[in-house]
């Protein structure tokens, strides 16, 4: 589909433009990759990556400490 750098592009785009939103704010970004969600940028763990691995990609609600993740 898209090679990884094109799709943290787009990501890092969307993200932008959710951060300009003044009602929103951008807490944290994943990236799909061969099925997992990875942390974009690359960066070390953070306490909601394990809720997020938990997901295994499905949608669902994260915890209020987490609820803005972009995926």
């Amino acid at each position: 589909m898209f090679d990884r750098r094109v799709a943290e592009e787009i990501l890092n785009t969307a993200a932008q433009a959710v951060s300009d939103m003044s009602f929103c704010e951008d807490k944290d970004r994943y990236l799909a990759v061969n099925g997992q969600l990875k942390p974009v940028p690359k960066r070390a763990a953070l306490p909601q990556d394990q809720d997020v691995r938990r997901l295994r990609g499905r949608d669902s609600v994260l915890p209020v400490s987490c609820s803005a993740v972009t995926t």
